[in-house]
């Protein structure tokens, strides 16, 4: 199912398993907004990357990203040509079973 598609390989997740550690984290978050790449292709979108953050804040919490690892993640994906869409301009094709950004 598209959608099960999008959970597995779509949502980042950041493991506090490694206690904050920043650069294995952006090594992670790399990784996954990446994945999209070998699922997507000829103009069909199968998979877009989801990327959430519970609270951003240097309070070394277990659900919060600190202030530093934001910054990069988001200059990652700024320098790296990624765009920002909101949940509603999504749509999906219920005849194709595919997502599609409203508009285009």
């Amino acid at each position: 199912m598209l959608i099960d598609t999008l959970l597995e390989n779509g949502v980042i997740i950041h493991s506090t398993s490694d206690n904050h550690n920043i650069t294995s984290i952006f090594k992670t978050f790399v990784q996954e907004v990446n994945s999209q790449e070998k699922l997507n292709s000829g103009g069909k979108i199968n998979v877009i990357p989801i990327v959430a953050y519970h609270s951003v804040q240097d309070a070394n919490l277990r659900d919060s990203t600190e202030v530093a690892l934001f910054s990069e993640e988001m200059r990652y994906l700024h320098d790296n040509n990624f765009r920002v869409i909101r949940v509603s301009n999504l749509g999906f094709n219920q005849t194709t079973n595919n997502l599609y950004v409203k508009g285009l």
